[in-house]
């Protein structure tokens, strides 16, 4: 398939190839330091997934399209880092100054609070489990106050 937007034939790509940084820059025509290059990569990977079935990486070379076996390890990483995250954030909420909210909004709040909190702990349950059932899976969740994610 062959498009404007991105003049590549997704069906000649291979899990396992890189799309270098440089054809990146031919495709694109723009530099990496030019601040709408990464915006565009991006689209191009999540172009790439969404017709294809190959999971892909952006990385200092460039977009590296995984074999079947490292987006196995990845998309579990993923996953994690993502539970990470949410957890962190619903960490986050309770920073909300709510001093200055109605008492409908502060309602509305408590209620994403809620929901929010609901989420991260049983995304965080749902990953430790799955951590006992597989030792292989990554690490068990922190309370997400750490520097990653």
């Amino acid at each position: 398939m062959i498009t404007a937007k991105y003049p590549l034939e997704f069906d000649t790509l291979n899990k396992g190839d890189v799309i270098s940084t440089e054809q990146l820059r031919s495709i694109f025509g723009k530099e990496m330091l030019d601040a709408t290059f990464a915006f565009a990569v991006l689209g191009l990977k999540d172009r790439i997934e969404a017709e294809t079935d190959i999971v892909c990486r952006m990385g200092a070379v460039g977009i590296r399209l995984l074999t079947d076996l490292e987006a196995d390890v990845y998309t579990v990483d993923q996953a994690h880092v993502g539970v990470k995250k949410l957890v962190k954030q619903a960490g986050r909420r309770s920073l909300i100054m709510r001093d200055e909210m109605t008492v409908d909004e502060k309602r509305a709040a408590e209620s994403r609070d809620r929901m929010v909190i609901g989420i991260a702990a049983a995304a965080k349950r749902a990953m430790k489990k799955a951590h006992r059932i597989s030792p292989d899976a990554p690490a068990a969740i922190t309370d997400g106050n750490d520097d990653q994610g």
